[in-house]
Protein backbone atom coordinates (compact mmCIF):
# COMPACT_ATOMS: atom_id res chain seq x y z
CA UNK A 1 0.00 0.00 0.00
CA UNK A 2 2.83 2.74 0.84
CA UNK A 3 4.30 1.97 -2.55
CA UNK A 4 0.92 2.82 -4.56
CA UNK A 5 0.57 5.41 -2.41
CA UNK A 6 4.55 6.76 -3.12
CA UNK A 7 3.43 6.45 -7.05
CA UNK A 8 0.22 8.72 -6.63
CA UNK A 9 2.22 11.50 -5.13
CA UNK A 10 5.25 10.97 -7.38
CA UNK A 11 2.49 11.93 -10.26
CA UNK A 12 0.12 14.36 -8.77
CA UNK A 13 2.80 15.78 -5.84
CA UNK A 14 3.08 15.47 -2.02
CA UNK A 15 0.62 18.20 -1.38
CA UNK A 16 -1.80 15.94 -2.90
CA UNK A 17 -4.86 14.89 -0.19
CA UNK A 18 -5.01 11.17 -0.81
CA UNK A 19 -7.78 8.74 0.49
CA UNK A 20 -6.92 5.33 1.40
CA UNK A 21 -9.78 2.68 1.82
CA UNK A 22 -8.35 -0.38 2.88
CA UNK A 23 -11.66 -1.88 3.08
CA UNK A 24 -11.01 -3.57 6.81
CA UNK A 25 -7.88 -5.15 5.54
CA UNK A 26 -5.95 -5.25 9.03
CA UNK A 27 -6.76 -7.50 11.56
CA UNK A 28 -5.12 -5.73 14.37
CA UNK A 29 -4.40 -2.33 15.72
CA UNK A 30 -0.55 -2.30 15.96
CA UNK A 31 -0.65 -2.65 11.79
CA UNK A 32 -3.00 0.09 11.12
CA UNK A 33 -1.13 1.90 13.19
CA UNK A 34 2.09 1.50 11.51
CA UNK A 35 1.11 2.02 8.10
CA UNK A 36 0.06 5.29 9.63
CA UNK A 37 3.28 6.14 10.93
CA UNK A 38 5.13 5.04 7.82
CA UNK A 39 2.57 7.31 5.71
CA UNK A 40 2.71 10.45 7.51
CA UNK A 41 5.62 12.01 6.26
CA UNK A 42 5.77 11.02 2.80
CA UNK A 43 2.76 12.76 1.68
CA UNK A 44 -0.90 14.42 2.92
CA UNK A 45 -3.14 11.38 3.96
CA UNK A 46 -6.66 13.77 4.04
CA UNK A 47 -9.02 10.73 5.17
CA UNK A 48 -8.10 7.05 6.23
CA UNK A 49 -11.38 4.95 5.81
CA UNK A 50 -12.09 1.43 7.00
CA UNK A 51 -8.84 0.33 8.48
CA UNK A 52 -10.28 -2.16 10.97
CA UNK A 53 -13.01 -4.52 10.68
CA UNK A 54 -16.12 -3.18 12.67
CA UNK A 55 -16.26 -5.59 15.48
CA UNK A 56 -13.36 -3.53 16.90
CA UNK A 57 -14.92 -0.21 17.08
CA UNK A 58 -12.68 0.25 20.07
CA UNK A 59 -9.76 0.60 18.05
CA UNK A 60 -10.89 3.38 15.84
CA UNK A 61 -10.28 5.14 19.19
CA UNK A 62 -7.30 3.97 20.02
CA UNK A 63 -5.98 4.61 16.50
CA UNK A 64 -7.54 8.13 16.63
CA UNK A 65 -5.59 8.95 19.82
CA UNK A 66 -2.31 7.52 18.95
CA UNK A 67 -1.92 8.70 15.69
CA UNK A 68 -3.40 12.43 15.77
CA UNK A 69 -0.60 14.05 15.93
CA UNK A 70 1.05 11.78 13.39
CA UNK A 71 -1.03 13.58 10.67
CA UNK A 72 -0.08 16.32 8.66
CA UNK A 73 -2.75 18.77 8.96
CA UNK A 74 -3.11 21.86 6.36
Amino acid sequence: MVERCEAIWDVAGRDFRLTIDPNQRFYRLPETIALARELAPRGHVEVFEEKMLKEHLDWYGELDMDAVERYRVD
